[in-house]
């Protein structure tokens, strides 16, 4: 039976060398075409399917609503943090964002229970408290207690009191577009953002939009690596070999198994993770390693019989290389 398969795929590969390049040639070019296809999922459920926590943030969310959020650093360019015209401004910021479509909720410092400004009874606890949008609280208590206390003490102030955030929480729809590379939201954020640049420092982040953009991260890291692995494959095994078509060997080897996978994975429909997408250069290399092996094999047979002729030495490497 071996022998029969490995006299079928000598005829098949080497009696016709011409029309077998083509008939791969082909293959990849259908496959290929589907390359536009692939999708690439970064939620970060994908990315933690198997921790033990993730059932727990399930239930959470199930129980308080949704738990995808954007924060939006607040830092002012002239004025104290604390200051009632700067609290002012991140009333309205909060506004504004809270009217964005597919914005849940927007959470600032400004409904934050105070607890120690000033201190209150444990009986008092759970009448109205104080917050920093009430008139008439001490806002250097405030400051204090968000620096100090166990609750707050970095989370909601930077280390030199002058700078907050702004939690804003995404409809569950929402979330699932910006996941998707939908950039709607994203554009109609930065859109308020803008219009309060001139007052304040602003940045946009949080861990849905990192998830978000991890697809293009991954795309031009794939790219960038695969190029330069093939590159400098190619510069090295041209100096090993001496030859410059057996160095181009292994390269092509890789660049053809990369484009069959990332084309059967477009074609099936399924998404490509943000971990295992890095399984590519892996495939690249194990292919370009077998390359490797078999230019190595045809060179070494090739310099026992250097008069033999081309197809006889290349059926010796192919034997030797399917043989179990």
């Amino acid at each position: 039976m071996t022998e029969r398969w490995l006299t079928l795929c000598e005829r098949l590969l080497l009696a016709r060398p011409w029309h077998s390049l083509l008939v791969i040639l082909a293959l990849l070019l259908i496959v290929g075409a589907h390359i536009p296809d692939l999708r690439f999922d970064a939620a970060p459920d994908t990315l933690l399917a198997d921790d033990p926590a993730s059932g727990f943030a399930a239930e959470i969310a199930a129980e308080f609503g949704p738990q995808e959020f954007l924060l939006v650093t607040y830092r002012p360019q002239r004025d104290d943090l604390m200051a009632e015209r700067v609290l002012e401004r991140i009333a309205r910021l909060r506004a504004a964002l809270a009217a964005v479509a597919g914005v849940h909720d927007v959470s600032s410092i400004l409904e934050v229970p105070l607890l120690f400004s000033p201190p209150i009874r444990f009986a008092d606890i759970g009448g109205e408290l104080q917050r920093l949008q009430h008139t008439g609280v001490d806002t250097e208590l405030a400051r204090a207690e968000f620096r100090q206390s166990p609750l707050y003490r970095q989370s909601l102030l930077s280390g030199d009191g002058q700078e907050t955030a702004l939690r804003v929480t995404l409809e569950p729809g929402a979330a699932e577009a910006l996941l998707q590379g939908q950039q709607r939201l994203l554009d109609d954020l930065q859109a308020v953002l803008e219009r309060h640049r001139d007052e304040a420092t602003l940045f946009l982040g949080g861990p849905t939009l990192t998830a978000a953009a991890m697809p293009a991260f991954v795309q031009r890291d794939l790219v960038r690596f695969g190029a330069a692995t093939l590159a400098v494959m190619a510069l090295v095994l041209a100096a090993l070999l001496r030859r410059l078509p057996w160095a181009l060997v292994p390269p092509a080897a890789a660049t053809a198994c990369g484009v069959l996978l990332l084309g059967l994975l477009g074609w099936s429909g399924r998404p490509l993770g943000g971990v295992s997408a890095y399984a590519l250069p892996v495939a690249l290399v194990a292919a370009a390693t077998m390359a490797l092996r078999l230019v190595c094999a045809y060179g070494e047979c090739l310099a026992r019989q250097p008069a033999r002729a081309p197809r006889e030495v290349l059926g010796e490497t192919l034997r030797a290389a399917l043989a179990p």
